[in-house]
């Protein structure tokens, strides 16, 4: 039988939110990767480590911003103005 695993959250705070250019994202962690997801999962962002991601190129709307850490992962909604 499939059984699920659940996987550590990690703690993170993202600002400015809503944004028109950037994000910053803020955790004790050292972050490995950031995607930015449109609502219906599709990866429109992709970037390796860093903590600021550059969101100016993506249409007004909500999105997911995934944020991967040795840690684990934590998934937050953004708003793009």
């Amino acid at each position: 039988t499939a059984s699920l695993v659940e996987l550590p959250t990690v703690n993170v705070t993202i600002f400015p939110v809503p944004s028109t250019d950037k994000v910053t994202v803020e955790t004790a962690e050292t972050i490995t990767a950031i995607q930015v997801l449109s609502m219906d999962g599709k990866v429109m962002i992709a970037q390796n480590g860093g903590n600021t991601v550059d969101i100016s190129s993506l249409a007004n709307g909500n999105y997911l911003l995934q944020v991967v850490t040795n840690s684990g992962t934590a998934t937050k909604t953004i708003a793009k103005n």
